[in-house]
């Protein structure tokens, strides 16, 4: 019995789904800020566009860019994050 190894995305198809997770967080970011009805009067709506657009975008890209870049992503996240605290 073989196991299924699926093959990393190529960089056009990356691009794509970036763009897509960006269009999708600021479309619900969008959704979310104006439910209440009272479109964009509160500055408080601007709370729920940023949280939504951030979390989206921001989870969906992370984890295409670990697909994509494997282990080597993930070690050089953890060296610039101890290099960080090493730092300050």
């Amino acid at each position: 019995m073989t196991i299924h190894q699926p093959s990393k995305p190529s960089g056009t198809t990356y691009s794509g789904t970036v763009v897509g997770f960006v269009v999708y967080a600021v479309v619900c970011g969008y959704i979310a800020a104006t439910a209440s009805g009272n479109g964009w009067q509160s500055p408080f709506s601007w709370h729920p566009f940023l949280m939504t657009t951030g979390m989206i975008s921001t989870m969906g890209i992370g984890a295409m860019t670990k697909k994509l870049g494997g282990y080597s992503n993930v070690k050089v996240r953890y060296v610039s994050i101890v290099e960080l605290f090493l730092y300050f």
